[in-house]
């Protein structure tokens, strides 16, 4: 099947939309910053593995006794998933954004 003008146009609006989109994502924030993020929703952390990678749809942590944290620079990170938590681990200054 031949691709058409139109949808050849119908392709590359999309691609526009993807690229803004993906300027849109939010960067790596300051520890300051995570803080204020925080605070404004208690009971809830932003998952900085997944904030960072650009992960839109888990960076919303709901705080509870079982979600995975760790520490670092004084400092609880929480996180939406253990192989989160592990990325951070391994390289926590790239996620904590300080």
């Amino acid at each position: 099947m031949r691709a058409t003008n139109s949808s050849k146009s119908r392709v590359a609006i999309r691609w526009a939309a993807a690229g803004l989109l993906l300027a849109s994502l939010p960067s790596c924030r300051s520890a300051s910053e995570e803080a204020e993020l925080i605070d404004a929703r208690p009971g809830h952390a932003v998952c900085a593995v997944c904030r960072c990678d650009g992960d839109l749809g888990c960076m919303d942590v709901v705080i509870g006794p079982q979600t995975p944290h760790a520490e670092f620079g004084g400092r609880t990170y929480y996180f939406c998933s253990d192989s989160c938590r592990a990325a951070f681990e391994r390289d926590p200054r790239a996620y904590a954004g300080g």
